[in-house]
């Protein structure tokens, strides 16, 4: 110990004392501290005094502050009851009765405090309104002081734990003072010290009955739902608000009128209120209802919805498609905004009862306007400067909400899309939609034609009218994918009317597309690639895309458009067709009908009966009940007496039966002439000369090579094929079944769904080529495998997403299966017929309605 001592140059006495302080040796002597000086203690001498290592680095306040709070917990039956509160009533009943050794012990213990943590000289000369500013700091969380007052009412928790440990805060706060020699002091009479209980005894009980009870928000939430709740719109809302801050104002000014019931000065309660208490209750009361009812109205109008207390802003477009609450990214904005506009009319009404209009600039400090034009401090509350300011800085987000919300469905659609762009978390998608908010872009619904879902103007993102209506979660997600896609083909600095640039600027788009897509799957826990929607197949088509580079099935040209080539075709399984010879099911030798079915609907004159059946929106008949191929069976039957009269034949393998029932349908146009040359085989005209079956097979003197193939076709839809011709052919189709490694050459009829330089786009009813499959996008281990490997369609499912049905074959692959080698069918569309009549005729032929 001596030694020490001489080290440090200062009495052993000194080494002592500073080892008691640190409490680790309680109860012993100082011969006995001297004996037992624990191992590895640190002792340091700072400021001519000797401390521990411990006393040197100070104290952490804020754990002092919520260890303390976590203690004055008391359980109750009721529940948690703060030794805090219990703390303050009896400090100030103390401080009532006069006890001026309880005043001396407080100010003692109070201006020791401050001395220790805060330091003479970080004040000196500052003035009273440094100590304004070190008041400010406690109640912010600021310095020693205010961290421990904080971390009290983060341990404690709570609104009265927190209305409590606030009152202390503020005790300390009140009777800072610079003295006479500028130094940081702290008093208060007896007077102000029960003033200050009686106060925080008024605060506790408020946010008791406010906060911890909610007797405001429970007559909030009733008014709400006698005023219809959700569908009484704003009124029902500010009613609610207003009832609720209405009620808490006639609580926290009754509270606070009621302890001036008693005098300080002679220690008496008084039963009786003057008018100026009356007036104090009458203008809280009335400031809150104000205040609540404006803010109320204000948050209705943008859209807000009075829930347990508060105001909320939900997307109700995605929150509908997702069945999940989804709030808007800036309902922190809106509410703000309401809310600051309700403080306004509340300080009005202040205003109107002869009050000063308030500002608060920050916590115990602020300003107010007084009726004769002056400027006052004025810490009694009032409009928060910070909210105000963001109020101001909201005025986008209140007007971009304002005029949607008031939009019609449009309007719904577009915040929706708008908000989930932001929450995809990508950096494009929150820039687009800012954009959007800022007033840079704009976003309109606009564009009809099938496969069309977006469009990039000069600064107009243009969206599908569909998005307007869509409410499933994987038509949300594309769209707000797209609404992103269009914005950054605006924003990009890759501009050029030539192919490779327009190639390089949808193809950039599109691997945009497919993060957002992805951001959003991740985030809302939807599998937009797993279904078999429209949309589900376009975001296939996006994940292909990005991965090979290929926009082969994109309209890419422009470099402007989400336009997709092959959406809207009609795909249909023949394998789960019903119809029976016998007790056996005929579904796989149907190839033929169900090729005519996905012909008719594709005829432009039945636009209206293809979406009904068409992949964009799908009314599959699954099982046992009848689809349109199997209503083509059914009248083949029918007409049987018919066909063998005119053609000799009635089966469905025959051009002849397969073009009659396309003309008994009233789809096709009727031809002028016709010839039965053998049994089944036979030609038609239409009017302008134009023959309905073709082929390739004699061309080259019968020895037809690949390139008399492709200009056979070529010159077909160059030459011949009208807008709206519909191509089914027949072919030997070489398969390898997947299923069973087994080798097929097969008569097979399928549809043709376009002729490309490069080949036919193909809808195959039996199956199709997993090579060269256009729908099973996302897997492409298969582009490696056998040429004429061959999946063949599921016996139950219409769709699936393993449909390969819909394939592009190349032109040496159209020769080696002989598509349209010996016969196919061109059906003309009948134009003559009005669209309405040609459907009604269809459908009461073949479905008897």
């Amino acid at each position: 110990m001596e030694g020490i001592a001489r080290t440090l140059g200062v009495p052993v006495q000194a080494i002592i004392e500073a080892l008691k302080r640190s409490g680790h040796y309680k109860g012993k002597s100082d011969s006995e501290i001297a004996k037992s000086l624990k191992v590895g203690e640190t002792l340091v001498l700072k400021n001519g005094k000797v401390m521990t290592e411990e006393e040197a680095k100070g104290v952490d306040w804020a754990g002092v502050g919520k260890t303390v709070g976590k203690f004055l917990i008391l359980s109750t039956p009721q529940g948690q009851m703060t030794v805090g509160t219990i703390g303050l009533v009896r400090m100030g009943y103390e401080l009532l009765k006069g006890n001026g050794k309880t005043q001396d012990l407080a100010s003692k213990l109070v201006s020791t405090l401050l001395r220790d943590v805060v330091g003479k000289p970080y004040y000196k000369g500052g003035g009273q309104m440094g100590v304004n500013i070190f008041a400010s700091g406690i109640s912010s969380g600021t310095g020693a002081l205010g961290g421990a007052v904080q971390g009290m009412i983060s341990g404690m928790g709570g609104a009265v734990a927190g209305a409590g440990i606030q009152g202390l805060g503020n005790l300390a706060v009140s009777g800072l003072k610079v003295n006479d020699k500028g130094q940081v002091d702290w008093y208060m009479s007896t007077e102000e010290l029960g003033t200050w209980a009686l106060s925080s005894v008024a605060n506790v009980g408020t946010a008791y009955l406010n906060m911890d009870l909610g007797i405001g928000k429970g007559i909030g939430g009733w008014t709400y739902n006698l005023m219809g709740g959700d569908k009484g719109g704003w009124f029902s809302t500010a009613a609610a608000f207003g009832m609720q801050k209405m009620t808490e104002g006639f609580i926290s000014g009754g509270l606070m009128a009621f302890t001036k019931c008693y005098s300080i000065s002679n220690g008496q309660w008084q039963w009786q209120w003057n008018a100026y208490d009356w007036d104090n209750l009458l203008k809280s009361t009335t400031m809150g209802l104000a205040s609540g009812f404006v803010g109320g109205w204000v948050g209705g109008e943008l859209g807000g919805r009075y829930t347990d207390g508060n105001l909320s802003f939900i997307d109700r477009i995605s929150s509908e498609a997702l069945t999940n609450n989804v709030s808007l990214f800036y309902e922190m904005k809106l509410n703000n905004f309401a809310n600051t506009i309700g403080s306004i009319a509340g300080e009005a009404v202040h205003y109107a009862w002869g009050g000063n209009f308030r500002i608060s600039l920050a916590s115990d400090v602020g300003m107010a306007f007084t009726h004769d034009g002056q400027i006052v401090n004025n810490t009694s509350g009032g409009i928060g400067l910070v909210n105000l300011v963001d109020a101001i800085g909201s005025l986008n987000y209140v007007g971009f909400q304002y005029k949607n919300v008031h939009g019609g469905d449009e309007g719904l659609s577009r915040i929706s899309y708008v908000n989930m762009g932001y929450l995809s978390g990508d950096d494009f998608g929150m820039k687009t939609s800012m954009d959007i908010i800022n007033g840079k872009k704009s976003l309109l619904f606009d564009l009809e034609e099938e496969g069309h879902y977006g469009e990039a103007g000069e600064d107009t993102i243009h969206l599908n009218k569909k998005a307007i209506t869509e409410n499933t979660a994987e038509g949300l997600l594309f769209y707000t994918s797209t609404v992103v896609r269009e914005g950054v083909l605006i924003d990009s600095g890759l501009v050029g009317k030539d192919r490779m640039t327009a190639y390089a600027r949808e193809l950039g788009a599109t691997g945009i597309q497919k993060m957002v897509l992805d951001n959003l799957a991740r985030n809302f826990g939807v599998d937009v690639y797993d279904g078999s929607s429209e949309y589900s197949k376009v975001a296939n088509l996006i994940a292909y895309a990005t991965e090979t580079g290929d926009l082969s099935l994109f309209n890419w040209e422009s470099g402007n458009d989400l336009w997709i080539k092959e959406l809207g075709v009609d795909i249909r399984n023949q394998r789960n067709n019903v119809s029976r010879e016998g007790r056996r099911r005929i579904g796989d030798g149907m190839c033929n009908l169900t090729a005519l079915t996905i012909a008719l609907v594709s005829m432009p004159n039945n636009k209206d009966l293809r979406k009904e059946v068409s992949i964009n929106d799908p009314v599959w008949f699954f099982n046992e009940e009848r689809q349109i191929e199997d209503e083509l069976e059914e009248r083949r039957r029918e007409m049987s007496s018919y066909l063998k009269i005119k053609y000799g034949v009635d089966g469905r393998t025959w051009y002849s039966t397969l073009f009659e029932l396309a003309l008994a349908s009233g789809s096709i146009e009727p031809p002028v002439d016709y010839k039965v040359y053998t049994n089944g085989c036979a030609q038609w005209w239409y009017k302008d000369g134009m023959e309905a079956l073709h082929n390739w097979g004699g061309k080259n003197k019968g020895k037809s090579t690949v390139d008399d193939v492709k200009k056979f076709y070529l010159y077909l839809k160059n030459k011949i094929m009208k807008p709206g011709d519909q191509l089914i052919a027949g072919g030997r189709f070489n398969f390898v079944y997947e299923d069973n490694n087994m080798k097929k050459r097969l008569q097979h009829m399928v549809y043709i769904k376009e002729i490309t330089e490069n080949g036919l786009i193909i809808v195959d009813p039996y199956g199709g080529y997993i090579k060269y499959a256009m729908q099973n996008y996302g897997n492409f281990k298969y582009n490696n495998i056998e040429d004429n490997l061959y999946r063949r369609n599921d016996k139950i499912n219409e769709f699936t997403r393993e449909f390969t049905s819909y394939y592009f074959l190349p032109w040496d692959k159209v020769y080696e299966h002989e598509v349209g080698r010996r016969v196919f069918l061109l059906l003309r569309p009948n134009m003559d017929i009005a669209d309405n009549f040609s459907r009604q005729l269809w459908k009461k032929w073949f479905f008897g309605k």
